[in-house]
C-alpha cells in the first residue's frame, strides 16, 4: 500500500490502522476454536470498525450493489410495491 493509501485507511478505520493478514488468522482460529463451538449463521465483520463507520455515516461502498429494482420503477413508472 502506498503512504497515501495508508493513511486514508487509518483516517476511515476507527482503530487507527489498515488490516494485516494475522487480524483476519485470529478470527479464523477463534471460530474454529472450542470456545466457537455454538456460534452459527453468523457474518463476523473483521475490518476495525470500518463496516459500521460506513454504516453510520450513511455512505455506501463502491463495491456495495445496489438494491434489485423492478423495470417498471427503473423506466421511471414509480417504486416497486
Amino acid at each position: 500500500m502506498t503512504g497515501e493509501l495508508v493513511e486514508q485507511v487509518r483516517l476511515a478505520v476507527p482503530l487507527g490502522r489498515p488490516g494485516e493478514p494475522s487480524d483476519i488468522a485470529d478470527a479464523v482460529v477463534f471460530l474454529a476454536s472450542h470456545q466457537a463451538r455454538w456460534i452459527t449463521g453468523q457474518v463476523l465483520q473483521v475490518a476495525g470498525g470500518h463496516a459500521r463507520t460506513v454504516k453510520w455515516l450513511g455512505v455506501r461502498p463502491r463495491h456495495q450493489a445496489r438494491p434489485h429494482t423492478h423495470a417498471a420503477a427503473r423506466d421511471g413508472a414509480g417504486p416497486m410495491p
